[in-house]
């Protein structure tokens, strides 16, 4: 899916990124939760459904002309019917990382069932390691 970063609101309301970003991993975690994170670690983008999650490398001259993502920035893209009004967001790979163990943590404690907790912490430390961001 290719569009250009100049035209979508940019937003910065942690609240509104997060529930993007937890939306997004809702729809991905269908599928796999692990394989969506291994794929965040190999700094690989992903789409579900309105949702884009790209890194500085997926994008093009197209996509990002005025060269606003840094290599360690994600940029968070929606669409309608996902929200109310086509949005971004540029995020530090550290800021990221946050919204996505948040939202991992908020499916792990509402379905317990459905998740190998274990393998799950394991996927987020090697994410985060992926990232430079230091694991405590």
């Amino acid at each position: 899916m290719s569009f250009s970063i100049d035209e979508y609101k940019e937003i910065t309301n942690k609240e509104d990124i997060y529930k993007i970003v937890h939306g997004f991993m809702f729809m991905k975690s269908n599928k796999s939760l692990n394989d969506t994170l291994d794929r965040f670690s190999q700094k690989k983008g992903q789409s579900s459904d309105y949702i884009i999650i790209n890194f500085k490398n997926d994008l093009s001259q197209y996509d990002d002309p005025k060269n606003k993502v840094a290599e360690n920035q994600v940029l968070l893209s929606a669409d309608e019917p996902a929200v109310d009004e086509a949005c971004e967001a540029i995020l530090s790979f550290s800021d990221f990382f946050d919204y996505i163990e948040k939202s991992v943590s908020t499916m792990l404690s509402t379905y317990p069932e459905k998740y190998n907790k274990a393998e799950i912490k394991r996927s987020l430390d090697i994410f985060k390691e992926s990232l430079g961001i230091h694991i405590e």
